[in-house]
């Protein structure tokens, strides 16, 4: 799994997105995401997390290709 590749700044911005995810704070989640993605474009669970961020906000065009990079990183 390429998420154990991730370097550190990018596990920590993904483990901020989680912690705002389960808070439901939607935005900061996404932010964190952002940073971690920027960091390591082949982090498989951010892609993941980041589609369904954009399937409860109804940007399915989003979450599609989030989804789609998450199988191709994975």
């Amino acid at each position: 799994m390429t998420d154990q590749a991730a370097p550190k700044n990018a596990r920590k911005a993904f483990e901020k997105a989680e912690k705002a995810y389960q808070k439901q704070d939607l935005e900061e989640a996404e932010k964190n995401l952002q940073l971690a993605l920027k960091d390591y474009s082949k982090f498989a669970s951010a892609w993941f997390r980041l589609g369904q961020i954009h399937m409860e906000y109804y940007r399915v065009k989003e979450a599609r290709d989030a989804f789609a990079k998450a199988i191709a990183t994975d």
